[in-house]
């Protein structure tokens, strides 16, 4: 495991008495040590000593280190569970308290081996996370309170209690302003461009697109979905470019192993362009097919039919909280790279 020790102490201003101690220790003994073999006559005896004490710290700095990753490994795993849990729940505040625990992970799974492949998942979705917040000043069930600080050591476990979902009215209100095309393009502009990677792959996922007769400008939603990191994953199980599920990936021709094909950006570009060409032809319209997409065909499916309805917006308030921004963020996404109003793309061909 290999872990920026100097870089997270940064991060880390506030060490719990024991981290606290021992790094107090290891910079009094290097002054302490520089001193001794400097000064003459004594070099020599402290030299044996300087040494002995040298590889006894070494020693219980290396097993801190090691302590230190082990806690952010073990509480991160539980945050980013409890993230996914949240974005496919209906209460806003949950996302709300999340917030900056997410932010302080996201800042630091690219360091830890074991949350490495979470990063991309995690950075893709911290705009889900802020959005909601908004949506709560919008329409608060009680007096906003201010953003809570991010967490400093120990690192606990994050804040996960049983969220309730707001009043029908109330969740009605966030998810007008959460499915709002003007937050998401305004969200869109001020967001990072695409990485370097995005101008190697578009061709080929746009080529893979084209051969399945699906509107090129979809393959945005690797942007989307994993900031074009072939390796994403997420907590759930999803993987690649487009975060296909297993069981979908199979169903689409894609094989899991002992090879994963949905790191195979070529591969996972063709499966998800079935899968969209297929959700349109059930569903009728793009923005129906891509919330499909994202919260499931059973879940949309039941949601038209209990509120006899037949488009996306009034269904909104229904799906989960990811999804009913997901679909607006993807269509945005599509307005800003490729210059094309989404209302205008064409079905299937």
């Amino acid at each position: 495991m290999s872990v920026n020790v100097p870089r997270l102490l940064r991060h880390f201003p506030a060490l719990s008495r024991r981290h606290f101690l021992a790094a107090t220790a290891a910079t009094g003994w290097a002054t302490l040590r520089a001193v001794a073999l400097d000064w003459d006559g004594l070099a020599e005896d402290l030299a044996d000593v300087a040494d002995r004490l040298d590889a006894w710290m070494g020693s219980a700095m290396a097993e801190w280190t090691e302590q230190l990753a082990a806690d952010l490994r073990q509480n991160a795993l539980v945050l980013l569970r409890a993230a996914d849990e949240a974005l496919q729940g209906l209460s806003e505040e949950q996302l709300a308290e999340l917030e900056p625990w997410l932010r302080l992970a996201a800042d630091h799974a690219a360091e830890i081996r074991e949350l490495a492949p979470y990063a991309a998942w995690l950075r893709a979705r911290l705009d889900y996370f802020a959005a909601a917040r908004e949506a709560i000043a919008i329409a608060p069930l009680q007096p906003v309170r201010p953003r809570p600080p991010a967490p400093s050591p120990p690192w606990r476990r994050p804040p996960v209690r049983q969220p309730v979902p707001p009043p029908a009215p109330v969740r009605a209100r966030r998810a007008r302003a959460e499915s709002a095309p003007a937050l998401w393009r305004k969200r869109t502009a001020a967001s990072p461009p695409p990485p370097p990677e995005a101008q190697t792959l578009l061709p080929l996922l746009k080529g893979a697109f084209r051969a399945e007769r699906v509107p090129v400008e979809l393959v945005w939603i690797a942007q989307v979905e994993s900031s074009f990191d072939p390796r994403a994953r997420s907590p759930r199980g999803a993987a690649g470019l487009f975060q296909l599920m297993p069981a979908t990936a199979r169903s689409l021709g894609l094989q899991t192993e002992p090879e994963d094909e949905r790191e195979n950006p070529a591969r996972s570009a063709g499966a998800a362009a079935r899968y969209l060409r297929q959700l349109h032809a059930r569903f009728g319209s793009w923005p129906l097919a891509l919330a499909a997409y994202n919260a499931g065909e059973r879940r949309v499916r039941t949601a038209l039919q209990e509120n006899n309805a037949r488009t996306f917006e009034e269904i909104a308030p229904a799906l989960p909280i990811e999804t009913r921004m997901y679909v607006p963020r993807v269509l945005e996404t599509i307005r800003a790279r490729e210059g094309l109003d989404p209302a205008r793309l064409p079905p299937p061909g």
